[in-house]
């Protein structure tokens, strides 16, 4: 008799030490689900406008040999010395000049209208893919310049490229920073056809950096929006709108979002 109740007292301490093992196990199950449900959501997004570098051009100028981006106008591949086209500060607008009719374009033989801003070059590539930067043979860029004009290097005066970096921030529910990726919006201002006009050339939108933690996505393109004149007929100005898009996942949350630039012939970069 005594053995048998020493047989059901570890009998029922086996009972009840399995579904205290099963109660623990089933908790921390919860406990692991609840983590990882923090872990893969996207909670919080920040854009932010860094610093300029005005500085990131300075050892190339004067005296740059351009012939990666001259190559891109019309498939001619053209080797074209800025010295006396790029200046250290942004160059003064020219005043306007009375009215006159469209002139004979030196380049192409045919017709410009300073008037007629059109927009030349790419007009949607990919950023990002995958997670990856996308790497391009040459670089996409898109030009506005009055129509008639074969290239932008039949313009003059063009001042030193300017660069604007914006960073995107993704915080997951830990607080912890999961997609940091930072663009770069590039462009050259300022070129004039025979003293009219402020026009834009090698405006283009780049991965500068790209951090993407495990478990998440990240894609982003950039497309060329709407192009116009600032300005008057007589003196043109042109604008260019520039939009990123981007989208960031996870197997719990997938967010788009889209931000919008704005450049402008007189070297102005606003975010709109």
């Amino acid at each position: 008799m005594k053995f048998l109740s020493v047989l059901l007292l570890c009998c029922s301490s086996g009972l009840l030490l399995s579904h205290n093992l099963s109660h623990a196990l089933n908790l921390t199950h919860q406990i692991s689900d609840a983590s990882s449900d923090e872990y893969f959501e996207l909670v919080e997004m920040t854009i932010e406008a860094l610093e300029p570098d005005d500085e990131r051009y300075d050892h190339l100028f004067p005296g740059l040999m351009l012939e990666s981006v001259a190559s891109d106008c019309s498939g001619q591949k053209r080797l074209h010395s800025l010295n006396s086209g790029v200046g250290t500060n942004p160059p003064q607008r020219p005043a306007p000049s009375p009215s006159r009719p469209p002139q004979s374009g030196a380049s192409n033989g045919g017709i410009v209208a300073v008037d007629q801003i059109i927009s030349t070059g790419e007009r949607v590539w990919k950023i990002v893919e995958a997670n990856r930067p996308v790497v391009h043979s040459q670089l996409p860029r898109a030009h506005a310049l009055p129509r008639g004009v074969s290239c932008w290097t039949d313009l003059q005066m063009w001042s030193i490229p300017r660069t604007q970096d914006f960073k995107i921030t993704y915080r997951n529910g830990f607080g912890v920073d999961v997609i940091d990726f930072v663009y770069r919006v590039s462009y050259t201002s300022g070129g004039n056809f025979e003293n009219q006009g402020a026009f834009l050339s090698n405006v283009s939108v780049q991965a500068a950096t790209l951090n993407v933690s495990w478990g998440f996505t990240f894609h982003a393109t950039a497309q060329v929006g709407q192009v116009v004149n600032l300005g008057t007929n007589d003196d043109p100005l042109a604008g260019m709108e520039m939009i990123v898009n981007w989208k960031a996942g996870s197997v719990l949350r997938h967010m788009e979002s889209t931000q919008s630039v704005f450049v402008s012939g007189d070297g102005v970069l606003r975010k709109l």
